[in-house]
């Protein structure tokens, strides 16, 4: 599979704008070049850049290629030439690599006058550094922050290739870019010293979360313009009241069971479903006497998929895949992080996103612990589970922003589709609340962080406006409904499933994700009839929220 970049999608355009605009402004003051040092001779860039600007971006609306564009902007229009992308991990470190490696050819042709180079920063490649600072081509540096806290880190000792100098005074010695990606894990004092001995040119922050004094605010895409705007998936909460083993086990099975449901409903489409489980102990999968969560997984998967052709033959074990990271940043699947199986799973997970997307890879499930809570996306992650309680708000939207991606196809090419773009949780109550929060309006942000900020931009000719769905509030909602319901009249059912579970998917093949608990107040109101015929009942439901907020 080969991923498709569009470069015109309007509210990436708006965020690389805000950034080159807020340069053009003040202009580099000095001209940028080879240079001697104590360290040797560097190739610097230009001086008088802005100090630091910062980039808000929702979850899933491609901050990595905007801010990789907009490094290649500031190389073809202002000769900068050195960027050094700081990253807080190792999952976060794989993914701006994955995205420099498939943008390759979609870069080039963008910027034919700008070759550009890239590497990841290891101890080991330490002298790849030094064709860094002397190069007079475009050059990218991935390194984690931890690579250069510490006296004791390689990057910071002595070395005879800077003559007796340390590379990170070398790097320095450029003046580069810095472009800090996630800021709000750089809020300590250490880590704070290290992003400053790299005395940067530039700072461009970029996250979902600034944190604390990221520097000027150039462009915000909150979570409620991203949704309102059809960037983003809808997200369905599935909240279960049920405890302990039951209710562990109850979430696996309903995730599986949502999984292959959905798979069977896409596959027509060519479209790949992938599911992320949060677990609450890496135990619960990787041990042998411990592994609860695995042992549930494989038997759910074997009771459930034989109504299912494209998984009724595979064993449990082809289908699922583990990454957790460990304190030598190795990958820990089932064993020990240094088995063939281990490197497999990280390489697939981490570094092969177009080889998981495609049919042909049989991996559809994959378990973590907190290693993918920030940083991994993947556009085809229809259900996550959450098997570990999660009421931090900062937490809760890390692991919703895993599967908020608009998918793709085995084409590589983006479904717009609000009907198949919804994420089902399998989650706590809490978690409910959350979502109805995160994709509503912005009326809770202080008034300096609501969105959106920058110019309004236009859409390309021929692009279609994405429809935008706006809810009234609950008293006018469940009014409007209730009297639209209240000739329905059922058919007979036998064994109807549970009416609430079916309205709220039929909402969100619509792109009404509501609250569990104003269905049911809409269903209180209206009439009982609904939930003795489910199915209609939910499509009549969803016709009514429909023309309610028509209405509006």
């Amino acid at each position: 599979m080969k991923l498709h970049f569009d470069s015109n999608l309007p509210h990436q355009r708006a965020a690389i704008d805000a950034v080159v605009q807020a340069v053009e402004a003040q202009g580099p003051r000095t001209r940028g070049g080879l240079q001697t040092s104590p360290a040797g001779p560097v190739f610097a860039n230009p001086g008088g850049l802005p100090p630091r600007l910062a980039v808000e971006m929702e979850t899933g609306t491609g901050k990595t290629y905007v801010f990789l564009r907009t490094a290649l902007t500031l190389a073809s229009r202002f000769g900068v030439r050195s960027f050094v992308i700081v990253v807080p991990s190792v999952a976060i470190r794989e993914g701006v690599l994955a995205t420099l490696r498939s943008t390759k050819e979609h870069f080039a042709a963008l910027f034919p006058d700008v070759p550009y180079r890239f590497f990841a920063y290891r101890r080991e490649r330490l002298l790849r550094l030094r064709q860094f600072v002397r190069a007079s081509t475009v050059e990218f540096a991935v390194l984690t922050i931890d690579a250069f806290t510490k006296d004791t880190n390689v990057l910071r000792r002595p070395c005879d290739a800077f003559a007796g100098r340390s590379a990170l005074e070398a790097l320095a010695a450029t003046g580069p870019v810095v472009i800090a990606d996630e800021p709000h894990h750089y809020q300590t004092a250490l880590r704070k010293g290290a992003l400053d001995a790299l005395r940067p040119g530039m700072v461009l922050a970029y996250g979902a979360t600034l944190g604390a004094e990221p520097g000027r605010v150039v462009h915000r895409l909150t979570p409620a313009q991203a949704h309102a705007q059809g960037l983003v998936k809808s997200i369905v909460v599935h909240g279960r009241d049920v405890g302990g083993d039951a209710g562990y086990a109850s979430q696996i099975r309903d995730t599986i069971d949502a999984h292959l449901r959905r798979q069977a409903q896409l596959h027509a489409r060519g479209i790949k479903v992938l599911s992320l489980f949060f677990l609450d102990r890496v135990a619960r999968y990787a041990d042998e006497a411990d592994g609860l969560a695995r042992a549930l997984f494989d038997q759910h998967f074997d009771d459930l998929k034989g109504a299912y052709p494209h998984f009724a033959s595979r064993r449990a074990a082809s289908v699922r895949a583990a990454y957790f990271a460990t304190r030598s940043g190795a990958a820990a699947d089932s064993k020990t992080g240094r088995s063939a199986a281990d490197v497999a799973a990280y390489d697939l997970i981490l570094r092969d996103k177009p080889r998981l997307l495609s049919f042909d890879e049989p991996v559809s499930f994959v378990f973590s612990h907190s290693a993918l809570r920030e940083g991994w996306d993947n556009p085809n992650v229809f259900q996550i589970c959450t098997l570990a309680r999660s009421d931090a708000p900062v937490r809760q939207r890390q692991e919703i922003g895993r599967g908020v991606r608009l998918c793709v196809d085995q084409a590589g090419r983006r479904v717009q589709a609000r009907s198949v773009n919804v994420l089902d949780v399998f989650a706590n109550e809490s978690y409910e609340a959350f979502v109805a929060g995160l994709q509503s309006a912005d009326a809770s942000r202080p008034e300096q962080e609501r969105a959106p900020t920058p110019r309004p931009c236009t859409r390309p000719p021929n692009a279609a406006e994405p429809p935008s769905v706006v809810v009234p509030s609950d008293d006018v909602l469940v009014r409007r409904c209730a009297a639209a319901l209240a000739a329905f009249e059922p058919a007979p059912c036998d064994a109807p499933p549970p009416f609430l579970e079916v309205a709220v998917r039929a909402l969100a093949r619509r792109g009404l994700p509501l609250r569990r608990s104003t269905i049911a107040d809409i269903v209180r109101h209206s009439t009982s009839a609904l939930a003795s015929d489910p199915v209609r009942g939910a499509e009549a439901l969803a016709d009514a929220v429909q023309r309610a907020v028509t209405a509006s």
